[in-house]
Formats: C-alpha cells, sequence, structure tokens
C-alpha cells in the first residue's frame, strides 16, 4: 500500500470540510500537506528546525476517527522507512502535526509500535483505541 499517497487523501478530505483559505503555517493539516508536498516534489526528508515551524496553536476542530486513520498510515511508513529517524525529519514532523490534533503534546515513537499505543493510551484512550484498529487494517 502507498501510505503516503493514503495519508494525502485522507487530509484532502479534512481540508474539503474547512471553509477557511489554508495558512500552512497555522493550520496543522495545510502544514502536513506542505510537508507532504516537499517530500514528494523536491525530496525533502529533513526540516532543518522542523520541531519549531509546527502550528501548535492551532484551534481548528478536527475528526478523531478521520485523524487516527491519518495517523496509523503514518506509523506505516514510518515502518517501511529506511532512512535514519531524527525528530525533523518529515514523517517525524507529520506523525507530531497530527498528534497535536487531538493530544496536548505529541509522543515520542521510539519505533515499537505497542509502547506508542500505551503512551497514546495515557492521554486518550479513545484515539489510542483507534488509532490501533486503523493500524491493524491497514495492508
Amino acid at each position: 500500500m502507498d501510505y503516503l499517497n493514503n495519508l494525502e487523501k485522507i487530509l484532502n478530505t479534512i481540508c474539503k470540510d474547512c471553509n477557511e483559505h489554508c495558512i500552512p503555517n497555522k493550520c496543522l493539516i495545510g502544514f502536513t500537506l506542505s510537508l507532504i508536498n516537499n517530500f514528494k516534489n523536491e525530496s525533502i526528508y529533513v526540516v532543518e528546525n522542523g520541531r519549531n515551524l509546527i502550528p501548535n496553536k492551532d484551534t481548528h476542530y478536527y475528526e478523531k476517527e478521520i485523524v487516527a486513520d491519518a495517523i496509523a498510515n503514518i506509523c506505516k511508513l514510518c515502518k517501511q522507512c529506511k532512512r535514519n529517524h531524527t525528530k525533523n525529519c518529515i514523517i517525524s514532523l507529520i506523525k507530531d502535526s497530527l498528534e497535536l490534533t487531538q493530544l496536548a503534546k505529541p509522543i515520542s515513537y521510539g519505533g515499537n509500535i505497542i509502547t506508542y499505543f500505551n503512551n497514546i493510551s495515557n492521554q486518550d484512550t479513545e484515539l489510542a483505541s483507534l488509532i490501533h484498529s486503523k493500524y491493524i487494517h491497514l495492508e
């Protein structure tokens, strides 16, 4: 499965429901889509000081189930990535941005999906359950 394109479709669905003109540096989903575009068009894998660029003051409402689907896809993408992980890699920045739509702070992902689900559950049990369900149903 092409998790990146699947993720992009999910995020575009979220954007269609938004009635505002998107300003990516103020919108978590717009920021995430800009990261995907940079990755696809320019093969940018790491963004210098990327964590500082995440628009963590976004107050839009995002459907938990749709975000869970997006996070499940980014976890699968992370799992199949063969590059060195950094906190400023595109995949990590996307994951953190998506988490911030639902959680107070991003969750560290050390490569173990079960530990990751447990850590999310500490902040939001329902979200952890949704991500887990979506994750196991992805090819």
